[in-house]
């Protein structure tokens, strides 16, 4: 248990990155969401500082998706 916040965070980067809203047949956003408000604390923190950042980086979504870079060819990379 002591990494499964940033496990979460490394799943919202996964699904973010991949453009996908499901992981195996898992919405991974809507059962992490579920996850994290259930265990949230009275104050609106989880258990310590570095889980309550990874915790509003999940639910943010904060991850930017990748997009199209232009290479030295002028052409964009795949």
């Amino acid at each position: 248990r002591d990494n499964l916040y940033y496990y979460l965070y490394g799943m919202e980067r996964t699904g973010i990155l991949y453009g996908t809203e499901t992981i195996g047949k898992y919405d991974w956003y809507q059962e992490g969401c579920n996850f994290l408000l259930s265990t949230q604390g009275g104050d609106g923190s989880w258990e310590n500082s570095w889980n309550t950042c990874f915790s509003i980086l999940f639910l943010k979504r904060a991850t930017r998706p990748l997009v199209e870079v232009a290479t030295g060819g002028g052409k964009p990379a795949k």
